[in-house]
């Protein structure tokens, strides 16, 4: 026999399990490395399985699954072929049995196996009887923890290992894999940051960002996912608003500034939407000024982007308010200026025109409330005030009509809290208790399907306030802000 080792065959990972804290795929205690071994008297796919653990491989299309140790990893894995020429290739490592919903693991990954290194690998002729040594590596169990959620309405805590520094005014966008946290103001001595981390909730691990190139230490900016860049820009850092941002590229880790030529005018507290095209951002205050007009910033047009001027209204600016963007337009609605504000707006983009959000059974006027967009509904909950902040309401914005939401179980009155849409749910997390004015870790579903509530769980999340959450697809990320007795490091992954 002749063989051939190139110098990685494929990385795997052996995560740790632990069913008690679902870290570990839940539907396997084994995972494994599949070869394809084309050639000879016919296909065969072969089967390696990594850490001793008692084969359990699929048995599919001639799966064979010759057991070997850690030990034996550097040497390779031998397999017994029938005589004949071989090309080799891995097609994929992946965990055997079935995942959360039931589904079996072929159907999982059937079409796009979870690979890390894939190709013609290795060529071999293998004479009659003798066997094929197929060479890999793969990390320690250490140095990897992969992470499945199961079981529905359950908390998993975040890793603390290089968790970014405890903050409040930050920001937190989902990129499709990752929850990227930048800014802020530090909680001990109000040190405003320009440091960030990215989180793989997933992995459960955090990366931090580079600061070489980071727009200064500022908070209660805006930020903004494109797609493939994250947008910051505005905040303010003591009595310093700004008029400048920046935009961090996660493949390469690499920061660009955004131009200044015809930007907005300084602000913090303002918000901020991406279109699929362009970024809009309206609102905000410049000291105890509120500042008029927005503006349209487009990444894609040079190297720093450029931006143009909003139409112009007679709506009044203002800050703290929920802003959304519907998939044609801009809407927002309440928010402080002199005073608690009851009117909202809607903004088209393209004509750059304005419209009014209907007054008529509109919420009381309200500021710091919270706010999802469903797809055809704009959702608000709670305020900073007593007792405006005791309902919510629905906005449809396809006849321009408002209708309450039932007060039946909902949330005890908080501030600083969360809302988060989950596709079928808005959910209410955290914030302070108004009367005793502590963080609380309690949170509660809306259904908008039947206008219900109902309270989820609080079992291994810490309390939160002024803090913010994402929404992964599947799963509610919170992190930092405020708490009691606890870490607000300790952030949480949510499966409803």
């Amino acid at each position: 026999m002749s063989s051939y080792r190139p110098e990685v065959i494929v990385t795997a990972r052996l995560p740790p399990v632990d069913e008690g804290n679902r870290v570990g795929p839940p539907y396997s205690e084994m995972n494994c490395v599949a070869f394809s071994f084309q050639g000879g008297v016919s296909d065969t796919l072969g089967t390696a399985q990594l850490g001793g653990r008692t084969p359990q491989c699929m048995g599919l299309n001639g799966f064979v699954s010759p057991l070997f140790s850690r030990a034996s990893a550097a040497q390779g894995v031998q397999i017994s072929l029938p005589a004949g020429s071989y090309s080799v290739k891995a097609i994929g490592f992946y965990a055997a049995g079935v995942d959360c919903s039931g589904k079996s693991i072929a159907s999982l990954f059937a079409g796009s196996p979870e690979v890390y290194q894939v190709g013609a690998l290795a060529s071999a002729t293998v004479a009659s009887g003798a066997s094929l040594t197929v060479p890999f590596t793969y990390d320690a169990p250490s140095a990897v923890e992969r992470v499945f959620d199961c079981a529905a309405d359950t908390w998993r805590p975040m890793s603390l290992t290089n968790v970014p520094t405890a903050r409040m005014g930050h920001t937190a966008i989902w990129t499709g894999s990752h929850m990227i946290v930048w800014g802020g103001s530090q909680l001990i001595g109000s040190v405003n940051l320009n440091t960030g981390a990215a989180y793989d909730p997933f992995e459960n691990e955090w990366t931090p960002l580079t600061t070489a190139g980071a727009p200064a230490p500022r908070a209660h900016h805006s930020a903004v996912w494109t797609g493939s860049k994250m947008i910051v820009w505005g905040g303010v850092d003591g009595l310093t608003e700004f008029d400048t941002g920046g935009m961090y590229d996660p493949t390469n880790g690499t920061w660009s500034e955004t131009d200044t030529n015809d930007a907005p005018l300084p602000r913090d507290s303002h918000r901020a939407v991406w279109t699929g095209t362009e970024m809009l951002m309206w609102g905000g205050k410049n000291g105890g000024s509120y500042v008029i007009p927005g503006g349209h910033f487009d990444p894609s047009a040079g190297p720093n982007g450029t931006w143009s001027p909003m139409g112009a209204t007679a709506i009044p600016s203002r800050h703290l308010f929920p802003m959304v963007w519907t998939g044609s337009h801009m809407l927002f609605w309440g928010g402080h200026n002199t005073g608690a504000l009851s009117t909202g707006g809607l903004y088209e983009p393209v004509g750059r025109v304005w419209g009014v959000v209907s007054p008529i059974d509109a919420p009381s006027a309200r500021y710091e409330h919270g706010g999802v967009w469903t797809g055809s509904h704009l959702l608000i909950w709670g305020a900073n005030d007593e007792p405006y902040g005791m309902d919510g309401h629905s906005f449809n914005s396809t006849n321009n009509s408002w209708s309450p939401l039932s007060k039946v179980g909902q949330p005890d009155y908080r501030q600083q809290f969360s809302t988060t849409w989950t596709g079928s749910k808005m959910i209410v997390f955290g914030g302070s208790d108004y009367s005793s004015g502590y963080p609380v870790n309690s949170g509660f579903a809306y259904n908008l399907a039947n206008d219900s509530w109902s309270p989820i769980s609080q079992t291994n999340v810490t309390e939160h306030s002024g803090h913010t959450a994402v929404w992964t697809g599947t799963k509610l990320i919170v992190w930092g802000g405020q708490s009691y007795l606890n870490d607000p490091q300790q952030g949480a992954v949510y499966s409803p």
